[in-house]
């Protein structure tokens, strides 16, 4: 049953909530198009309240009359423990909490790592969970990342994690074709090729702070190529190779910052990783990723071979991501293209959850499924670093 208000709580001011100049990423916004009149945002929890106070101040200003009611009596809190005190998950039904904490402070159960344990803690009533991706910044083979898991796993309301990839129409087309030919895949090949010239925050580059290309940007390949193959991982089949910053064919010159006078040597990311392994049904995976293109646009092209086929994903992070397929006997491909918006899709996966409780199946991430990502991304990583002795 529809609910006819929609109550909202926003962890984190960051971008991934609220946009930023660097990306098509904006929750907010999404809900706001989603709702109209049914959204009425409760709270921004973020522990700088003057950035929260000026998200709500943005919002009132728009002139939109759905925008300026959903943020009339918007609170800020500074800490989860302060919304938790004030009662709002008592006095209200809280519909969804959308998790934008940077991943640095959530996916353990360590102080100070564990915004997801508190979320729940202070809000076990909530209808339903958004977490943004990459689950964690700990190493999972240091530090416990399974038991937050089973919070979400004993979470009373629906959950999901935001590989928004998986929303793609291209990639639910390519799921239906590969499910009605039964397609199983001999090799999947994937390659993620980013634009460096306008990355200038430097924790990116510095992968002690930001783990590293794989594990916070590559993320989104390794998680479809898992969600298309259709078969466990033989994790000790994974092998990487990695071209570092100190080789010649690593000198990367459009650099927007001094990189040897801000980053210590040891902490500065690969250009180029390349990973292979293989699945438990025998399928080839393999991956690279490249810090390497100048301008504002990436390459991104997975490529699907099988006995007769050839399926081709494309541009997948621009407006009109492109499915090519090669079908048994064909001599030319059809193409299928078209504008999407895989994050308003996701959200109004997790607002169906709410508001039918039979709807979760449209959901396409669970915090484990994507925490396999999650483990899978620092395999990747630390196969990376053991080649170069490190």
């Amino acid at each position: 049953m529809t609910v006819s208000v929609f109550n909202v709580v926003f962890a984190g001011a960051g971008g991934i909530n609220f946009g930023s100049p660097e990306g098509p990423w904006n929750h907010s916004e999404r809900l706001e198009k989603l709702l109209g009149e049914r959204l009425k945002v409760l709270a921004i929890i973020d522990p700088m309240i003057c950035v929260a106070q000026k998200r709500i101040n943005d919002k009132l200003s728009t002139g939109n009359k759905d925008v300026l009611n959903a943020y009339a009596q918007t609170q800020c809190f500074a800490t989860i423990e302060d919304a938790k005190e004030s009662e709002i998950g008592t006095r209200n039904t809280i519909h969804l909490i959308v998790n934008g904490i940077p991943p640095h402070f959530r996916g353990t159960e360590l102080k100070g790592k564990d915004a997801d344990v508190q979320l729940m803690d202070a809000f076990p009533n909530a209808k339903a969970i958004l977490t943004e991706k990459p689950v964690s910044a700990s190493d999972p083979t240091v530090i416990d990342c399974d038991s937050v898991a089973e919070h979400y796993k004993n979470f009373k309301g629906a959950t999901s994690v935001g590989y928004v990839l998986r929303y793609l129409n291209v990639v639910q087309t390519l799921k239906k074709i590969m499910k009605q030919h039964q397609i199983v895949p001999m090799c999947i090949n994937a390659r993620y090729i980013m634009a460096y010239e306008y990355t200038t925050k430097l924790h990116w580059w510095n992968k002690d702070i930001s783990c590293g290309p794989i594990v916070e940007q590559a993320t989104h390949f390794v998680d479809l190529i898992r969600y298309l193959s259709g078969s466990p991982i033989d994790h000790f089949s994974v092998q990487a190779r990695t071209v570092e910053h100190d080789c010649p064919a690593g000198k990367l010159n459009k650099m927007g910052f001094d990189e040897n006078a801000l980053i210590p040597a040891e902490q500065r990311i690969p250009r180029i990783t390349t990973a292979s392994w293989r699945h438990q049904h025998g399928t080839l995976s393999t991956l690279m990723h490249g810090v390497a293109l100048h301008g504002p646009d990436y390459s991104t092209e997975i490529d699907i071979v099988a006995d007769g086929w050839l399926l081709r994903l494309s541009d997948l992070y621009q407006d009109n991501p492109k499915l090519a397929i090669l079908k048994q006997g064909a001599r030319e491909y059809e193409i299928i293209c078209g504008h999407d918006d895989p994050f308003l899709t996701e959200i109004q996966a997790i607002v169906s959850a709410v508001d039918s409780k039979d709807a979760g199946e449209k959901i396409l991430s669970s915090y484990e499924d994507a925490l396999a990502t999650y483990k899978m991304t620092w395999e990747i990583r630390k196969a990376g670093e053991a080649e170069q002795g490190k």
